[in-house]
């Protein structure tokens, strides 16, 4: 049912930078005729639809001529404002057959239908993007009642997606490598994560310094192996180069697909690095085929390739921090033990052959009680209680007994982790000899001050007894 006279500010409502488009787009040579002559069905939700400012587009008819509104522009890109008018299926060509199901259930059923997120690659600036749409398609009826047209509420949300895609990306790299202690775990954990987000990164290479200065480089995703041998521009990478865009043009033919079925044809290159030196290494990211302008990517890349850094640097470090205590381990001229609980020996340090005789392997596994003079198992008994109690004791001694039977005093310094004891043990049998001739000689000597001062004394005694004698002498004279 026409509404003849209707003007076309009434048709197409409002001051919108569409509603200014429609009045002046020639609807005559359309299937839809002058809009003075459209239903009432259609006029109501267009106007509708103008003076909204959220996303919205409304298709009429068999061909579903495209209406939509300005809050919708940024979606239809270079789309607009050719798609003003033009049948549904000649605007959104390169997605049409994801959605036909979707409007045949509203056009042909009468059903709305709803998604959350959709994955749409749409081709609004001139390359298919990686685009995701929340989204309501409804029905709309003519005065005739049946269903002429659909409503479609819309909400693009391709950066939140991007956005929480690649934080969980980074939130499962950091998991990943948290404990990490050697490097090929480290990368393992790189490629785990990798595999679990082939969008913006259809593939990965990583290439590492050898200690020599050279490169060596591994898949980062399984099928990259073949771009190993790629000329890739890593001397960049060394002379101080953040970040490295590379045509790959050249190599198409062999460039996995990762998630898309186009092949990437640019790579990321980023540095691994480390502070006040050259890079550790550096990370060849195949780039996202359908976000070739992403002004983000490179950003996202330096994150994980950080990420990477600071777990090779700790790994670096805790092996060079291994090395130094392997090193005082195997050179200790003191015993270093570790005893559990119950005083069974869990390692002990090369120093224990050198002094006690034992190979480590008849010691590992045995009791204390084993080694230990049998005078000593009580307060050796108690030495474990208290350090275990207190967290180490100081100063606590013992003899063990060597494998020529040999007593050997040990001076022990402990502390407790894990429910185990860390202990240091010091030989201190040749100051206890020391001590002890020491104290055997202070006795002697004082037994010789004792002996020559009673010799002093009975020397007196005899003089003044002679001298009593003369006196008694000459008196009887």
């Amino acid at each position: 049912m026409s509404a003849p006279g209707t003007s076309l500010e009434h048709i197409f409502p409002g001051p919108s930078e569409l509603s200014k488009l429609m009045r002046g787009h020639d609807w005559s040579s359309t299937s839809l005729g002058p809009p003075q002559d459209w239903p009432q069905g259609l006029r109501v939700p267009l106007g509708m639809m103008l003076t909204s400012r959220f996303e919205m587009w409304l298709g009429w008819g068999p061909d579903i001529a495209f209406f939509y509104n300005d809050a919708y522009v940024p979606t239809l890109g270079s789309k607009h404002p050719g798609a003003v008018g033009q049948p549904m299926r000649l605007v959104w060509k390169e997605v049409f057959a994801a959605v036909e199901d979707r409007i045949r259930s509203v056009m042909i059923d009468g059903v709305a239908t709803w998604d959350k997120a959709l994955l749409l690659l749409l081709e609004r600036n001139g390359y298919p993007e990686e685009t995701y749409h929340t989204f309501s398609y409804s029905p709309l009826r003519g005065d005739s009642g049946a269903v002429e047209g659909l409503m479609c509420v819309v909400t693009e949300e391709t950066e939140r997606v991007i956005s929480e895609r690649r934080l969980t990306t980074l939130r499962m790299l950091a998991d990943g490598l948290n404990g990490i202690q050697v490097r090929d775990e480290a990368i393992e954990a790189v490629r785990a994560t990798l595999a679990a987000n082939r969008k913006d990164f259809p593939f990965a290479l990583i290439f590492l310094h050898e200690p020599d200065g050279q490169w060596v480089g591994q898949p980062a995703t399984a099928d990259a192996a073949c771009l190993i041998g790629h000329d890739w521009p890593l001397a960049d990478i060394d002379d101080g180069d953040t970040g490295i865009r590379v045509d790959i043009k050249d190599v198409a033919a062999a460039v996995p697909l990762g998630a898309w079925e186009a092949r990437a044809t640019q790579a990321l290159l980023v540095p691994i690095a480390q502070v006040g030196s050259k890079p550790l290494g550096a990370m060849v990211l195949g780039l996202n085929p359908h976000r070739p302008d992403d002004k983000d990517i490179h950003g996202f890349a330096e994150l994980i390739a950080t990420q990477i850094s600071g777990a090779l640097t700790s790994i670096d470090a805790l092996n060079s921090e291994r090395r130094r205590a392997e090193r005082i381990w195997l050179n200790s001229r003191d015993l270093i033990v570790v005893v559990d609980a119950d005083g069974i020996f869990r390692s002990i340090s090369p120093s224990w052959t050198r002094i006690l005789g034992h190979d480590i392997d008849d010691v590992v596994g045995c009791s204390f009680l084993d080694f230990v003079h049998p005078d000593d198992a009580n307060s050796s008994h108690g030495a474990i209680d208290t350090s275990l109690r207190s967290n180490g004791i100081d100063l606590f001694e013992n003899r063990y007994l060597d494998t020529d039977g040999r007593v050997h005093w040990i001076s022990w310094n402990t502390s407790v982790e894990g429910g185990l004891i860390y202990a240091n043990g010091r030989d201190i049998t040749a100051e206890k000899t020391q001590a002890d001739a020491l104290a055997q000689a202070e006795s002697q000597l004082r037994q010789a001050q004792k002996m020559e001062a009673v010799g002093q004394l009975t020397g007196g005694i005899a003089h003044d007894f002679n001298n009593m004698l003369a006196v008694v002498i000459g008196s009887l004279d």
